[in-house]
């Protein structure tokens, strides 16, 4: 019988840590069973009892009580990076690289240093990702339109086609992405990304559809990551082919610390519209993301877009600018809170035929999220949204206002 008489819970599970580490899993076990008449159900119980199954190698059971005592306390770095190194024995890497990301924000500089050694592994060796979304939205303006029922055109007052005006409904929705790696050697390799999203409405005419591929070498300098892609979008609207593009696109992806990342993607299109060949021409972006564990339990980023779309018309032709910051927390018991705010401004380089004046806009939006980790059917977790947009624009016409509630199923980490 093992005494256990004043020794603390804390004491007796770096002792039993020890054990199992060390490969003696019937003295391990006997550190757990005195935590377990003393205290059961405790962290410290919990805790070991995933230590001892990982050295045992029961990789789920470990991260099963790992993800109980983080559904309590969302805080406690040190059973969030126990789980992260889980996953990543488990070659969850998406899930493990989360999960060290938070960790690193409370952690000591020798720990932060450990991490960053994951995180660099993760990169080298992660051969795939998979983010696959779907669910029901109900939208107060599935079109994205005006309520205006006359619009001036050459002077002379129009109505607006029925269609052409705001309308409401309730749709489905389903969000893909998935990458392929294929390695080469420890710096280079060969990435295949495709993607692809779908708003389907009882009227197919505000059907929406996006698909979308990158293909392309990639490769590690330290711990950036670049690849150099060669992409093609395609986009379906009301069931007819609306546009096709061509083009290259860069993603640079750079850890600046353990807790700091950056991503930029510059792109290149050549744009073709089929309903509209005025609007044909190049297309050229700047996409870039800031983000930072704000804590064990949080993250913030700041989105930043700029665009030049050239046109054959220049009623077409436009410069865009764009800002978003956008932050999450866990707030225990698998809840995650998200929102974000974002605001962006277009102006088109001469008025639209027949419009005599240029169009300039400005839009915002907001969206407040909760993902509900705790509740799990067939591997995917609900998640609810609820967003606000907002356009404003010198011609009445195209301003318009959204208010859109998304109930989704989507994959946890």
């Amino acid at each position: 019988m093992l005494s256990t008489e004043g020794v603390s819970a804390s004491q007796m599970l770096d002792l039993g840590e020890h054990l199992a580490v060390a490969g003696k899993i019937g003295d391990a076990n006997l550190i757990l069973d005195a935590l377990k008449q003393n205290d059961e159900g405790s962290r410290e119980q919990i805790l070991l009892a995933g230590i001892i199954a990982v050295a045992q190698g029961n990789l789920s059971l470990a991260e099963a009580g790992f993800r109980t005592l983080l559904l309590r306390d969302p805080h406690d770095t040190r059973v969030r990076l126990e789980l992260a190194r889980v996953l990543f024995l488990l070659h969850r890497y998406a899930a493990a690289d989360y999960h060290f990301r938070l960790s690193a924000a409370r952690s000591p500089k020798s720990v932060q240093h450990n991490i960053s050694l994951f995180r660099r592994a993760i990169q080298a060796q992660r051969t795939w990702r998979v983010s696959v979304e779907g669910g029901i939205a109900p939208d107060t303006n599935v079109n994205s339109a005006g309520r205006d029922r006359i619009v001036d055109l050459f002077g002379l007052p129009f109505n607006v086609d029925n269609d052409a005006r705001e309308k409401s409904g309730v749709g489905v929705f389903a969000n893909a992405d998935v990458e392929l790696r294929l390695r080469r050697s420890e710096a280079v390799g060969l990435s295949i990304r495709a993607f692809g999203n779908a708003r389907e409405y009882r009227r197919s005419a505000f059907n929406d559809e996006v698909a979308g591929i990158e293909i392309g070498p990639q490769f590690r300098f330290g711990n950036a990551q670049v690849t150099v892609a060669g992409t093609g979008l395609f986009r379906w609207y009301g069931r007819e082919i609306y546009s096709r593009a061509l083009g290259a696109a860069l993603r640079v992806e750079l850890p600046i610390s353990t807790q700091w990342q950056v991503d930029l993607k510059p792109q290149f299109r050549s744009v073709n519209y089929l309903q509209n060949p005025s609007q044909n021409g190049p297309f050229m972006s700047l996409n870039g993301q800031i983000s930072r564990s704000l804590g064990s339990h949080a993250l913030g980023q700041i989105d930043f877009l700029a665009s030049r779309q050239s046109a054959r018309a220049p009623g077409y032709a436009y410069r865009e600018a764009g800002l978003g910051v956008s932050a999450f927390a866990e707030l225990g018991n698998g809840i995650t809170v998200g929102g974000s705010i974002e605001a962006a401004r277009t102006v088109f380089d001469a008025p639209l035929f027949g419009f005599a004046k240029t169009r300039r806009d400005w839009r915002a939006a907001t969206t407040i999220s909760v993902l509900n980790r705790n509740w799990i059917l067939l591997g995917f977790s609900p998640v609810t949204r609820l967003s606000f947009a907002q356009s404003k624009s010198t011609i009445s016409f195209f301003e318009y206002r959204r208010t859109r509630l998304e109930l989704a199923l989507q994959r946890p980490f």
